[in-house]
């Protein structure tokens, strides 16, 4: 078992995301697992996790923790998404698109009208400074389809 959190250390951890000005709840997770340093939480966060041990609490507030709101978003037609997005599309959900040049973004749905989907690479939080309080729960060594996908895979494999 790993030690610490580090590069392709497969972290379990435990928080909560406060919204730093106002104290709102932003988002609550009983266990999440990740893939250190693949880019599957904000950097910043893995900044305040890097070296912590399996057992070790965490309470740090990051300026713009998703980063900074562009305020830019764009309609676009449901019929024109693939087939398997459309039915699982809600607002909020997120979804990753290719771009022409071959490059992936995460887009985030804002709202759904008629055969409308309106989009956004702004994170749900993004421009707010959050607060992330809680606990490491388990470090483990990825598998070798963890580390050849870039995430920790749930219960059970694969899941995507």
């Amino acid at each position: 078992m790993p030690e610490r959190i580090e590069r392709d250390v497969v972290a379990i951890i435990s928080f909560q995301a406060i919204d730093a000005s106002n104290e709102e709840v932003l988002e609550t997770a009983p266990t999440l697992a990740y893939l250190h340093g693949r880019d599957n939480i904000p950097a910043s966060l893995e900044g305040v996790l890097e070296g912590l041990e399996a057992g070790a609490s965490f309470d740090q507030t990051i300026a713009q923790a998703f980063g900074e709101s562009t305020g830019q978003s764009q309609s676009i037609r449901k019929g024109d998404l693939p087939k398997h997005l459309r039915d699982r599309l809600r607002v909020n959900s997120s979804f990753v698109a290719e771009g022409g040049d071959g490059t992936k973004h995460v887009l985030w749905v804002t709202a759904m009208k008629g055969g409308r989907v309106t989009v956004t690479a702004d994170h749900p939080f993004a421009g707010r400074d959050v607060r992330f309080q809680g606990n490491v729960v388990q470090l483990r060594v990825p598998s070798a389809a963890e580390l050849q996908h870039g995430h920790a895979h749930g219960p059970g494999g694969h899941h995507h």
